[in-house]
């Protein structure tokens, strides 16, 4: 069968979003002298008179402060547009990036990807910065054999302290390269510390005691027994995730009661490894 060369094109709202933890004796530093967190993230020539050692980062390099999270792309919204061309730069299928109407089209999206601020021990302190642009954020090409099938798409989504975008987008199962061949204007910008009130544990019917858990298994590695698991994503925290195992795949919980929960699967690349209990849960 002929192979056909498409290229996609992801337009609309979006911009950049990093989380980071930040040392508390830095934070009050900058409470107590009350300096703005905004004008120091824009502070690029480097003037700040903040002393190094309460710098949260380089005056001006607030995108460096990502341990938690960072991404740049388009926001998963009905405000913002898919488009896929073919060789002659006819358009041949298209649709907004609301995940409802995705759903409705058959299109998958794996929205298990999540940060929170409040996911961090009590009092942890978290930069937050985002920069909120409209624009051309993502081109990328691919080659499929016979005809462009739209239900083949699969949109990883990162929701960053409630802020939903994409992180990946596959074909056939196929991560499609971002060419980064892209064009946006600044709308807006956000730079602020937050601080978590709380570790927010996963709502699951089961907890895993420590005493119980093995060592650490890689993600290649399936699980003998169906039950919960300890996991840890490539951008999370140690043990801090709980996913059951079904003999196939690990999924989150997503709602429901002890009695009937419902669930939804992880996707497998993000996870770095697992461990469980010594016996049968």
């Amino acid at each position: 069968m002929k192979m056909s060369t498409y290229e996609i094109l992801i337009s609309g709202y979006g911009g950049e979003v990093v989380m980071g933890r930040i040392p508390k004796e830095k934070y009050e530093y900058f409470q107590k002298k009350k300096i703005d967190i905004s004008e120091y993230s824009n502070d690029w020539d480097a003037y700040s008179k903040v002393p190094e050692k309460f710098q949260p980062f380089p005056p001006g390099s607030w995108h460096e402060c990502d341990d938690l999270a960072h991404n740049t792309n388009v926001e998963m919204s009905g405000l913002c547009f898919i488009e896929v061309r073919n060789q002659s730069g006819d358009l041949i299928w298209e649709s907004n990036l609301d995940i409802e109407t995705l759903g409705q089209l058959g299109i998958r999206v794996d929205d298990s990807k999540e940060v929170f601020v409040d996911d961090e021990y009590k009092g942890t302190v978290v930069f937050f910065g985002q920069t909120f642009e409209k624009g051309s954020f993502f081109t990328g090409m691919i080659d499929v054999e016979g005809s462009f099938d739209p239900k083949k798409l699969k949109f990883i989504t990162i929701n960053t302290n409630g802020w939903k975008t994409l992180y990946e987008l596959e074909y056939d199962n196929k991560e499609i390269d971002n060419s980064h061949d892209t064009s946006t204007t600044g709308k807006s910008s956000t730079y602020k510390f937050l601080v978590s009130k709380g570790s927010v544990e996963p709502q699951s019917a089961h907890s895993v005691p420590e005493s119980k858990l093995t060592s650490w298994y890689p993600r290649n590695t399936s699980p003998f027994h169906i039950g919960y698991y300890e996991i840890e994503y490539s951008n999370g925290q140690l043990g801090k995730h709980l996913a059951w195992w079904n003999g196939k795949s690990f999924l989150k919980d997503v709602g429901g009661t002890q009695k009937k929960l419902s669930r939804e699967e992880i996707y497998i690349n993000k996870i770095l490894h697992w461990r469980g209990c010594k016996s049968k849960q």
